[in-house]
């Protein structure tokens, strides 16, 4: 009987300027999905506007439309990015990384989810142009007024990004596996055969203590993969 595997909708948000970052996230969530979640039972499913989306009207402009697709409310996972650019504005008085970070932040002032991960770049560029100045003060004035309820982070480059959002996803599903596995679950996503058969070494587990009184049951593999020391026994 094939094994059941649990989705978790990731959405991503950010401006063009941070398009290597972007194209990488999608890299991220493969490589994610294949050393850590299938393994554990469950799939990170990333949405983007320009993978998702499709031509058409909306009284809302273009934003009504990605709002539907996306339906932020309903993921189990925000991410957004922010380096020099905050956006183009839309109708909604935001522009659309900010708009869709408030849809993110409203759903978890409601019901505590989606979580949200929110990255700022702080890699030095040359800003010369009027227009780049009030792009770049508008995305520290953000950054100020960020929610006190929450903890971006930054990072200094492509490179550092891929690193550290590697190992934050990581996090998110072992964190997602210790609610499963202690009955606390919360994903709002569905559940899917699972693909492929697992890595040499999934039978063999490892119990791994989460807070107070949970325990997590993974494959010792997995763990070692993460760079993990399992202890013999």
């Amino acid at each position: 009987m094939a094994q059941k595997i649990i989705g978790l909708r990731v959405v991503l948000a950010s401006p063009t300027d941070v398009r290597r970052e972007r194209d990488s996230f999608a890299k991220i969530i493969e490589q994610v999905n294949n050393d850590t979640a299938r393994p554990a039972g469950f799939h990170l499913d990333l949405w983007r506007w320009e993978t998702d989306s499709r031509p058409g009207f909306n009284p809302m402009g273009s934003q009504g439309l990605i709002d539907k697709v996306l339906e932020i409310a309903q993921c189990d996972l925000f991410v957004g990015i922010f380096w020099n650019r905050i956006g183009s504005a839309t109708k909604f008085g935001k522009t659309g990384t900010e708009h869709e970070f408030e849809m993110a932040y409203e759903a978890w002032k409601r019901a505590t989810s989606p979580e949200i991960m929110f990255y700022f770049n702080e890699k030095p560029s040359n800003l010369t142009s009027d227009a780049d100045l009030v792009q770049r003060g508008r995305v520290l004035a953000f950054k100020k007024a960020f929610p006190e309820e929450g903890l971006y982070w930054r990072y200094n480059g492509h490179a550092e990004f891929v690193k550290l959002a590697s190992q934050h996803l990581r996090k998110f599903v072992l964190e997602r596996v210790g609610r499963q596995n202690s009955g606390r679950a919360t994903t709002r996503g569905d559940t899917r055969p699972k693909r492929g058969a697992g890595r040499s070494g999934a039978g063999e587990t490892f119990t791994l203590k989460v807070g107070r009184n949970g325990v997590v049951r993974l494959p010792r593999g997995l763990l070692q993969m993460m760079g993990w020391t399992c202890p013999l026994g």
